[in-house]
């Protein structure tokens, strides 16, 4: 069995058909008694995992002893992220032994959404990236980052890098000069959404809600099953989709 990088001109053309060359994508070609084409890219800021591009005929093709000499090949876990509609790969990474570690959920949602209406409206504070606070509420929301991806591919870079990645505007609640729920605001998107007390949490959540909904039609949100913060939050709304994201790790 043999493995050699090779250049993305090199791919079979139904491959080729099927992803557009990237500069962060490196090709690969395993030899055993056939040729099998792989793609894999990196995350700068989550290194733990190297991330396999989720190709049909790729998965149709590796049995467990061919994915474990791409495992051993790289030297890390391997991660694959793809939609729940992807069947045929995802029938194909649970026989090859690949573990499901989480759903993410995309949702959009309108206030007539909401499934509960009743809460205590709390007093909320916000603050923009050139604000002396900014950086210290941002810290609850990194410190709570780290632990909800910790077991699926651990955050490797460091705050100043997470500060980048940030939206600019964040709303917190407080008390006692202690943040208990905060969340970041990009546009009509709720991210980065952290709490220290979860028993406040949903008349937190609510009140800022009910606030972008005076101002947008709709919000947006990205839930992981791991969080189980964000999950309290998608809760309060009725599903309007079954489209999921899949994360797999071998």
């Amino acid at each position: 069995m043999l493995i050699t990088q090779i250049e993305y001109k090199d791919l079979p053309p139904e491959i080729r058909n099927e992803i557009a060359d990237n500069k962060i994508f490196k090709y690969y070609k395993l030899s055993d008694m056939r040729d099998i084409y792989y793609v894999v890219y990196d995350n700068i800021f989550h290194t733990n995992n190297q991330y396999l591009y989720p190709i049909k005929q790729t998965f149709n093709n590796l049995n467990k002893t061919r994915i474990k000499a791409i495992k051993t090949h790289l030297n890390k876990p391997l991660q694959v992220m793809l939609e729940s509609t992807e069947t045929d790969i995802i029938n194909n990474l649970l026989k090859l032994g690949f573990i499901l570690k989480r759903e993410t959920f995309e949702r959009e949602f309108k206030k007539e959404d909401l499934i509960i209406h009743d809460y205590k409206q709390v007093d909320v504070k916000s603050f923009t990236r050139n604000s002396q606070e900014f950086e210290k509420i941002a810290k609850y929301a990194f410190d709570y980052y780290l632990e909800t991806h910790q077991d699926i591919n651990a955050f490797t870079g460091t705050f100043s890098d997470f500060v980048t990645i940030i939206p600019n505007k964040v709303i917190y609640q407080e008390e006692n000069k202690k943040v208990k729920n905060l969340v970041f605001i990009d546009e009509n998107e709720l991210c980065y959404i952290t709490s220290n007390d979860k028993n406040s949490f949903i008349d937190f959540a609510l009140t800022v809600i009910n606030k972008m909904f005076n101002e947008f039609e709709s919000i947006m949100f990205e839930f992981d099953s791991t969080d189980k913060v964000a999950m309290i939050l998608k809760k309060l709304f009725k599903e309007n989709s079954n489209k999921t994201y899949k994360t797999f790790i071998f």
